[in-house]
């Protein structure tokens, strides 16, 4: 299957995607969304075929009608250097989140590290150095707050930004983060903007302190 697409639910933030399909949910590899039958829901949350949207990548966005792609791509990159070199880290257990997190911004042209907890994006900060850390609050074994407070007692990464991940927006979540170093707050499930907008924001700042 050629030029396959994705899918993202409106409701939750889950993503399909038509080269890997949904085999756990009887959708095989390759399935177009128009093949989905219409009964069909979001695993995740139960939300209608109808709540969900294609989601366009970047490079077809960049790319007008007579210029290749790849042409295109290098011309951005020129204009925005930050869009192939800002090494982005998301830790989250939920696989939907860092999935999304993960689509959203390589269709931004970043470069994209996961963890599903704290020990593994502790081990990632150490071995791959990213410059900017989006930290899900409630995980397993080492929460997002230890997580980032660790992270910040190190002087090779205390200046490295932390946004921390919550589906609660609430001031004492937000009070707790800023205590142990956190530089913003994103309420889940984000939108492709939302994300894409504070690592241009934090992503510009790390590329001008190196």
């Amino acid at each position: 299957m050629t030029d396959s697409k994705t899918w993202m639910c409106l409701i939750c933030g889950w993503i399909y995607d038509e080269a890997s399909g949904a085999p756990e949910e009887g959708i095989a590899p390759g399935t177009a969304w128009e093949q989905v039958p219409m009964n069909w829901s979001c695993p995740e949350c139960g939300a209608r075929k109808d709540d969900f949207e294609m989601v366009q990548s970047w490079q077809e966005r960049a790319a007008p009608a007579g210029i290749g792609t790849n042409s295109r791509l290098k011309e951005l990159q020129k204009l925005e250097p930050n869009l192939t070199t800002v090494k982005v880290l998301v830790v989250d257990d939920s696989n939907t989140i860092r999935r999304s997190a993960e689509i959203f911004l390589k269709q931004g042209g970043y470069e994209v590290l996961l963890a599903d907890d704290g020990f593994d994006a502790l081990a990632k900060v150490n071995d791959y150095q990213p410059q900017l850390i989006f930290c899900d609050i409630l995980m397993p074994k080492l929460d997002g707050y230890q997580t980032c407070a660790i992270i910040k007692r190190n002087p090779r990464f205390a200046a490295t930004p932390v946004v921390m991940l919550s589906s609660k927006d609430g001031v004492f979540d937000k009070a707790r983060g800023r205590m142990v170093g956190c530089q913003d707050y994103l309420t889940k499930p984000f939108t492709k903007d939302q994300l894409l907008q504070v690592v241009q924001q934090f992503g510009a700042t790390t590329q001008g302190a190196t």
